[in-house]
């Protein structure tokens, strides 16, 4: 049924290329299910953690691992996307996702041992799935509608990042935490099957090298990618877990049910801005779109300081989201026009950007872990997020040709 209404919607907008519209229905339909299990536990997962018993720095250093660890599986996951191609490493890393939400909720009976297989499992799953889903959308983008195309992918994910929290949520109050890692566990399984019986779309058997990349137009966007990465540990779980403790408490799983509605009032505004947003991009003015994405991103920061009630955490929240598509759109349409300039160079650099992404927000979480050694853990959170306001600046350093050149028509 959610395959069948995509495929509805897209065969309407003749966007696409190089895929038609039944397989790229499959793409979307995959993705929407991993992003409802996806986000129905990501942002419980530190506050999880926290409940049990872990402390603050152990939690900023079990993200260093795991963002480490991430870094170092990425380029093997190129070279197996180059061989078997990106829509059968989806399909692996959707697999792969089940056993390490199935390990998390043995976290109170196992220990370290649990969370080790939940990490492991975790980070080898995610690294496969962002290379191979930026090769696959890198390909089949329209140059004259990308940001629309953008728009509609950007509202997809939000529908489901916006409404799995609150129901995570809610089965995380009712009956557990617990619970909600096995109904994401279910949807990954669910996420697999449009995958399953179709081929695959993309060039197999490829030859990847790192020799001949042209690096001065890459490199300020590796840049740029890592301070991104910090601003996903700043909005995600160090959001997350300075709620938790400073505002709602973790004394019971009320608090779940808490982030989640909180979580999901955003899907009004991404859903009111992801298309006038592609717009934007479409008529060339995704350099401005970003740099107003970034400042606004960076002002949110610091005004986390300050938030101390529910009213609060809603209106960051919102403008947060706001802010995130307004420069996260238009600095994926200029990755993937550098990618698609880098002739030969793709998946080479895309695994380069997704590395510095995962390298950044290792950088960040580590300067956490330090930080909380020596401060008490509200004036860390508060001191991370003025960091954070700083180092998201650096985005706009990206250096992607579209976005820094105002075209006028």
């Amino acid at each position: 049924m959610l395959k069948s209404l995509i495929y509805r919607f897209l065969e309407r907008r003749h966007y696409w290329r190089y895929v038609d519209f039944e397989e790229l229905a499959r793409l979307y339909t995959s993705r929407t299910l991993r992003m409802l299990a996806v986000s129905m536990v990501s942002i419980f997962t530190v506050v999880y953690l926290y409940q049990n018993g872990y402390t603050f720095v152990f939690i900023m250093c079990y993200l260093v691992a795991y963002f480490l660890l991430r870094a170092i599986v990425q380029f093997p996951s190129a070279f197996l996307v180059a061989r078997i191609g990106p829509k059968h490493v989806t399909l692996i890393s959707n697999i792969l996702y089940v056993p390490a939400l199935v390990s998390i909720t043995m976290l109170p009976k196992y220990g370290i041992v649990a969370l080790a297989i939940f990490g492991i499992f975790q980070a080898i799953s995610s690294s496969l799935y962002e290379i191979s889903y930026l090769i696959n959308f890198s390909k089949v983008k329209k140059d004259g509608h990308a940001g629309k195309e953008l728009g509609f992918m950007y509202m997809l994910e939000r529908i489901a990042a916006g409404a799995s929290p609150l129901i995570g949520g809610m089965i995380a109050f009712l009956f557990g935490p617990q619970a909600t890692m096995i109904t994401a566990a279910i949807l990954f399984g669910l996420a697999a099957l449009p995958l399953l019986y179709s081929p695959e779309p993309t060039r197999t058997r490829q030859q990847i090298s790192f020799r001949g990349l042209n690096w001065k137009l890459a490199r300020k966007g590796l840049i740029a990618h890592m301070a991104i990465g910090a601003d996903v540990i700043a909005s995600g779980a160090l959001w997350s877990l300075f709620i938790a403790i400073s505002i709602f408490g973790t004394s019971s799983n009320a608090i779940y049910a808490q982030l989640g509605a909180l979580a999901s009032v955003t899907i009004v505004a991404s859903l009111l801005f992801a298309h006038l947003y592609g717009v934007f991009i479409d008529r060339r003015r995704g350099g401005e779109l970003l740099r107003f994405g970034v400042i606004v991103t960076s002002l949110v920061h610091i005004a986390r300081i300050f938030i101390s009630t529910p009213v609060g955490v809603v209106m960051t929240n919102v403008t947060n989201e706001s802010a995130t598509a307004a420069y996260a759109m238009p600095f994926t349409k200029g990755m993937f026009d550098v990618a698609d300039t880098l002739s030969g160079f793709r998946i080479v650099y895309i695994t380069l950007m997704c590395v510095s992404g995962t390298l950044g927000a290792a950088l960040f979480a580590g300067t956490l872990a330090l930080l909380a050694l020596f401060l008490p853990v509200i004036m860390t959170m508060q001191i991370g997020f003025t960091i954070a306001a700083v180092v998201v600046l650096l985005i706009m350093r990206h250096g992607f040709p579209a976005l820094t050149t105002r075209r006028f028509f």
